[in-house]
């Protein structure tokens, strides 16, 4: 197990520190925040995408000590330009059309085809004021395309980042540890 001292800085913020909240809800007032919680002791990490900021204060109430997120801001992306596709349909598509184009599903494949290139994909259903997120390599383009066509609806838009390249440092908004009940008051660790 790695110490503390040799953690990156950002792996050691509270998640729960008024810093950290207040980041995460100023950028939900202009952009949708997604990310991926890995929770202590369980084997695989969970993606979520969230509207707003009192949807992800009730996602942290069910968290506990030692789960550690990784969030990013979609407009920051956006803005560095970290994105595979995007498509938002205000209108009724044809029947059993897909929302995203096919030069669109060709880039997302030539991307997976790539060794180790994963994706993480936000979609959203305005109407309902819903969200979900999903990841995966090329082994998961069947599902990824299943999605997009569940959200081939009015109103849904979906957006796929290159998960390799934006799972960095300078790309989160924030990389952040649930803290341990001696840690509740500090700011990091």
């Amino acid at each position: 197990m790695i110490n503390n001292q040799q953690q990156p800085r950002e792996s050691r913020v509270n998640i729960l520190s008024t810093d950290s909240l207040s980041l995460i809800e100023s950028a939900f007032q202009n952009s949708i925040v997604f990310g991926v919680l890995d929770r202590r002791g369980h084997m695989s990490p969970y993606q979520w995408a969230f509207l707003s900021f009192s949807e992800f204060q009730s996602y942290l109430s069910t968290c506990g000590p030692g789960d550690t997120f990784e969030a990013w801001s979609i407009n920051e992306l956006l803005k560095k330009k970290l994105l595979l596709a995007h498509a938002k349909d205000s209108v009724k598509p044809v029947p059993s059309s897909i929302l995203l184009s096919t030069d669109d599903l060709a880039t997302i494949r030539s991307y997976l085809d790539t060794q180790y290139n994963e994706f993480i994909a936000v979609y959203v259903a305005w109407e309902s004021k819903t969200s979900e997120c999903s990841w995966g390599d090329v082994d998961s383009y069947d599902e990824l395309v299943e999605y997009i066509i569940r959200y081939s609806s009015p109103n849904c838009e979906v957006y796929v980042f290159p998960l390799t390249a934006i799972d960095k440092p300078e790309h989160y908004l924030m990389k952040a540890r649930y803290p341990y009940p001696h840690e509740i008051n500090k700011s990091d660790f």
